[in-house]
């Protein structure tokens, strides 16, 4: 959140930059620089996670937690469920249930089949307009 207020402001302030060079004209190659600064800001920002994401991936690690019975610090994004000693096909479809009824969605069988991991559970609940 703070990254990307900074972020946002970085973006005005080469755009302002920019605007007021336009009435003293910059050389060719300063304006393109000054436009590449703003495009790789503008791509860094739509990188970083917004708010609900992160509370989503909170949420959700609560979830695994609960259900396959692993530390939440053991939890990470990149957990695949092959690696929790606990995860069966049942233990799968309790946490797609569960994950279903608290986010207020419906997954159809080919987003429950590409699950794979913490961060494609979060990725699902996302496209599908999970609710907190």
């Amino acid at each position: 959140m703070i990254a990307q207020r900074h972020g946002l402001r970085a973006i005005q302030s080469l755009e302002r930059t920019r605007k007021n060079k336009r009435k003293n004209p910059l050389p060719r190659r300063q304006r393109l620089q000054f436009s590449k600064a703003i495009l790789v800001l503008r791509v860094h920002l739509s990188l970083l996670p917004t708010a609900d994401s992160v509370l989503i991936l909170m949420k959700l690690t609560a979830i695994f937690s609960e259900i396959f019975q692993v530390p939440e610090s053991t939890l990470q994004d990149q957990t695949q469920f092959k690696e929790i000693p606990t995860w069966d096909s049942l233990q799968h479809m309790l946490l797609i249930t569960r994950v279903e009824d608290d986010f207020q969605v419906q997954f159809d069988g080919d987003q429950i089949a590409d699950m794979r991991t913490l961060g494609d559970v979060r990725k699902a609940v996302l496209a599908s307009g999970g609710k907190l």
